[in-house]
């Protein structure tokens, strides 16, 4: 089982993307960003919008897919 970032931001001194709500988890107990040890505070993190799109995309595409199959499995008249 895997989960969707909701809402990406990238650590402006290691550029890693990861989901705010695990990097503001993970700032509570240590202020340091988790991939480079460099400090860090929440405001410091940067909207990573492109990838944010492309979640968004990827989240439409399969929801049409899933619409896609539910019509050709509908046997119902009509």
């Amino acid at each position: 089982m895997y989960t969707l970032m909701e809402d990406p931001v990238m650590l402006p001194t290691s550029k890693t993307s990861i989901d705010r709500s695990t990097i503001r988890s993970h700032l509570l107990s240590d202020p340091n960003d988790p991939f480079n040890r460099a400090p860090l505070k929440i405001e410091d993190v940067v909207p990573d919008t492109e990838l944010k799109a492309r979640i968004e995309a990827f989240k439409a595409e399969k929801k049409g897919k899933r619409l896609a199959e539910a019509n050709l499995m509908d046997t119902t008249p009509g």
